[in-house]
């Protein structure tokens, strides 16, 4: 799965949304069955990107977290204003009940301006940690939330602009 996404940074203020799905599978499912029923292959969608709100990043910058359950928190210079869409990634899966599942992603990824500028996201902590045991009603489908960390170096250092950058998901299944 990739995950694309664009970041606009403005003068006074800074908006982050962030993230977009497609789905894609490392391999073909072989037809599987358990007596008269198939077996629910797995899927995931995004539902919501990464939504960092409305913040000034100051003139030396920081860092905001945003924690699995929507939770922001700033470091250094950056001050979080109590604007705009506050809320992490958010993803539906669907598959069997009682799976083991694992979300694998990069460890950092770079969101890059068309000037060349460049700010840093951490992926956080999945709100049913990672690996996990799908509920019993997944074949419904059931919600997963992906915090995150952006790392700011500052108003001079991340002038205005679209900042873009892609997440590359993998689901492991067992």
């Amino acid at each position: 799965m990739i995950i694309r996404g664009k970041l606009i940074v403005y003068q006074a203020f800074t908006v982050l949304s962030f993230l977009t799905v497609k789905v894609c599978y490392a391999q073909d499912y072989p037809p599987l069955s358990f007596g008269d029923q198939d077996l629910l292959q797995t899927s995931i969608y995004t539902v919501n990107p990464f939504r960092f709100g409305v913040f000034y990043p100051g003139y030396t910058g920081g860092s905001i977290t945003l924690s699995e359950d929507g939770m922001r928190t700033s470091t250094g210079t950056v001050v979080i204003l109590h604007q705009g869409i506050v809320g992490p990634a958010v993803f539906e899966i669907t598959t069997a009940a009682s799976t083991m599942i694992q979300l694998n992603y990069e460890n950092e990824i770079h969101l890059t301006s068309s000037t060349g500028a460049s700010l840093l996201l951490v992926p956080g902590e999945l709100s049913r940690g990672n690996p996990f045991i799908s509920p019993p009603d997944a074949e419904s489908g059931f919600m997963v939330t992906l915090g995150g960390t952006i790392e700011i170096s500052g108003s001079t250092q991340n002038p205005p602009g679209e900042y873009s950058g892609t997440l590359q998901v993998s689901i492991v299944v067992e």
